[in-house]
């Protein structure tokens, strides 16, 4: 078993950022065949000898690093599934800050629609989960594209709880950028009823 010190995760994080960095390389990447199959036997010797070599940490959770983390969504934890992001204010009524989408999660010419949702559905979340003690998934996620999304700068974001019903939160919110609305969100998240499971 693994055990998730400090020093462990900041050598996870590590090895995340230079996946991160593959797959950004893989959007751009060109080359003749034979520059790509050596590429590809690198890359297949490194993932055969880390499969063989690095230990199934087990601490009875299933993700022992989400585990050590406080928040396993804003760690290490990430998997490079989240784009780069930064919080400038963030309470129970208010998400906001910078992200930046990186190539890999580029589509044709412009940020990837799904990439956005993904990117937006986990910060609508974030937001609905600010109350300690709450518990909420999402219901219903709207997301408007209103103009392309430009890859690989830094745009800024801002959920809002729009209100509350019940055990129902609603969310508003916008990525932009220099003012420019680029996409629109509305998302319901409902919280657990006390006693639910899942």
């Amino acid at each position: 078993m693994t055990t998730m010190t400090p020093e462990t995760l900041a050598a996870y994080g590590r090895l995340v950022a230079a996946c991160a960095q593959l797959e950004d390389i893989l959007v751009w990447c060109g080359g003749d065949a034979d520059e790509l199959e050596t590429h590809a036997g690198r890359l297949e010797r490194a993932v055969a000898a880390m499969s063989s070599s690095l230990p199934v940490a087990d601490t009875g959770t299933g993700d022992p690093v989400a585990a050590a983390a406080a928040d396993p969504r804003t760690g290490v934890r990430d998997r490079s599934l989240q784009p780069p992001f930064r919080v400038r204010r963030e309470d129970a009524s208010v998400l906001s800050g910078e992200v930046r989408f990186r190539p890999h999660f580029a589509g044709v010419g412009s940020v990837h629609g799904g990439s956005l949702a993904l990117f937006l559905d986990d910060m609508v979340g974030r937001l609905a989960n600010a109350p300690e003690g709450i518990f909420a998934r999402t219901a219903y996620l709207h997301v408007d594209y209103r103009r392309l999304t430009p890859v690989d700068e830094w745009l800024d974001y801002e959920l809002r709880l729009d209100r509350v019903e019940g055990r129902k939160r609603f969310v508003r919110g916008e990525v932009a950028a220099d003012g420019l609305v680029l996409a629109e969100v509305e998302a319901l998240c409902v919280h657990r009823a006390p006693g639910a499971v899942g």
